[in-house]
């Protein structure tokens, strides 16, 4: 089912996160673009879940899960500024996504967009609290609404690790 898709990104968009500010991570240059190019490739799919519509028939997104489309898309808008969501969106296609002459203009110093405490990390984390605390329970499977259940009663919407 998509939930259990779901509930792996989420997991994975976490898990990488936290890798990513390890020290053994930090010390190897491979080991650091290689979990780094993980969590950008897990925000791409959230990001595209949580802000995007669908472009073809067969793609999930959040508001799927709701019985009114609008639901989503009202509480969607509360995430942070839309001229936010949307450069950070176009920076994970232009500069991760795809192979781009747009890569060239990034200075070093801009390259840290996607680590914990960025706007990219932030605006996923944040559209995935609003979505387990607002999402109906009966249109989850069992893991999503044990994280659910998890996240409404701490407060907290970070994935337990397996």
């Amino acid at each position: 089912m998509a939930e259990e898709h779901l509930f792996y990104e989420l997991q994975m968009f976490h898990s990488t996160a936290i890798r990513l500010g390890s020290n053994l991570v930090q010390q190897n240059v491979d080991l650091r673009n290689n979990i780094l190019e993980s969590l950008a490739v897990h925000i791409r799919v959230l990001f595209k879940f949580f802000f995007d519509k669908p472009s073809k028939d067969s793609d999930v997104v959040a508001s799927d899960f709701y019985p009114d489309e609008n639901s989503w898309h009202d509480i969607r808008e509360k995430i942070g500024h839309e001229d936010e969501v949307s450069s950070t969106c176009r920076r994970v296609n232009k500069e991760v996504a795809h192979l781009t002459w747009d890569r060239l203009d990034v200075k070093p110093e801009e390259k840290g967009w996607l680590a914990p405490g960025e706007l990219a990390y932030n605006l996923i984390s944040e559209a995935f609290s609003k979505f387990l605390v607002t999402v109906p329970e009966d249109t989850l499977g069992d893991k999503m609404v044990q994280e659910k259940r998890r996240v409404t009663a701490r407060g907290n919407s970070r994935p337990e690790s397996k």
